[in-house]
């Protein structure tokens, strides 16, 4: 990511768009959660951005939980009076419910035209076999009603997308094993 804003609020974003607990004991941090949202928050330490502070600065005051069918998280969190959503989810939904991007910055509209870069970027990564996550939030002047909760994921505004290495689960290596022993031939 170029610019530093941009940087800086997608980390934010999958910061607060994040349930991993932090337990700092005697061996030091243990992060506790999805190891998507735990490689979120490493990430973060990695830059600087400290999940505790941030959680403690900006409350997090609602959320729609991740859903398998709608691919997304949103959080709304709360500071000085001032509330932001926060969405994170798989790129192609998360452009579906975006109107606008952030660039160098700025907020621009034409998304549709910047999609079709978001997109070819996405695939890069795809082919290069890591998992993408995409990160997008709004600002609000009032906190969100109970009806305005059902359809918060929407005029959103893209910030960006990161790609992770996705290692094949342990329990993986078994059932591969086991087709093998079976005869079957897996791809």
């Amino acid at each position: 990511m170029e610019n530093k804003e941009e940087f800086n609020q997608l980390m934010k974003t999958a910061i607060l768009c994040n349930d991993t607990k932090i337990l700092n004991d005697v061996d030091g941090r243990k992060l506790i959660g999805d190891p998507t949202e735990t490689a979120l928050v490493d990430l973060a330490y990695d830059f600087e951005v400290d999940k505790l502070n941030l959680d403690a600065q900006m409350a997090r005051i609602g959320e729609v939980p991740f859903d398998s069918d709608r691919k997304l998280m949103t959080t709304v969190n709360e500071n000085n009076g001032k509330y932001t959503v926060y969405t994170k989810g798989g790129v192609d939904e998360l452009l579906r419910i975006c109107n606008s991007y952030l660039f160098k910055g700025e907020v621009r509209y034409n998304l549709d035209d910047y999609a079709k870069w978001i997109r070819q970027n996405n695939e890069h990564m795809a082919v290069e076999a890591l998992r993408v996550l995409a990160f997008a939030y709004k600002e609000m002047d009032h906190m969100p009603s109970k009806e305005e909760m059902k359809t918060i994921e929407s005029g959103l505004t893209f910030i960006g997308m990161v790609g992770m290495i996705d290692p094949p689960r342990e329990e993986a290596k078994v059932a591969v094993e086991k087709c093998k022993t079976a005869g079957i031939k897996t791809v």
